[in-house]
């Protein structure tokens, strides 16, 4: 997190894991976002910027439930990936996993407007218990 009051910039990253979370055939998708949060405040006016390049993707091969039904003890093999937005539901409509993407996007849109809305709180409300004398 960067927070420099001289440039009135405050950059944080966020993190999201397991909003959306799809149980297949043969694979489980779990699906998490790492946003870049930038505020700039500057005349007394706020500008927010919510950044993601892509969705993080924990997928378990011999996790679904076919794996479940046949009663296999085997573990999945699991592997971390990306997805890039281009290449998902809804901005590629021939999506493999349109299910879980759109889980995704809608979850996304969900967080971005809770971190808007607890950055617009604090602006109107100020923090409580905030001291800018505090020399900590």
């Amino acid at each position: 997190m960067t927070n420099s009051k001289a440039e009135r910039l405050i950059i944080a990253r966020g993190y999201l894991d397991d909003m959306a979370d799809h149980v297949g055939g043969v694979n489980r998708y779990i699906v998490g976002i790492h946003p870049l949060i930038r505020v700039d405040i500057k005349d007394k006016r706020i500008k927010v910027h919510f950044l993601l390049s892509n969705y993080d993707v924990k997928k378990a091969s011999g996790g679904g439930l076919i794996s479940k039904i046949s009663g296999k003890d085997g573990s999945p093999n699991n592997y971390d990936g990306k997805w890039m937005f281009e290449n998902t539901y809804p901005f590629n409509p021939n999506d493999s996993h349109r299910k879980t993407s759109a889980q995704a996007f809608v979850m996304t849109h969900i967080y971005s407007q809770m971190i808007f809305d607890k950055i617009e709180e604090i602006v109107n409300d100020g923090i409580v218990g905030f001291d800018d004398d505090d020399n900590w």
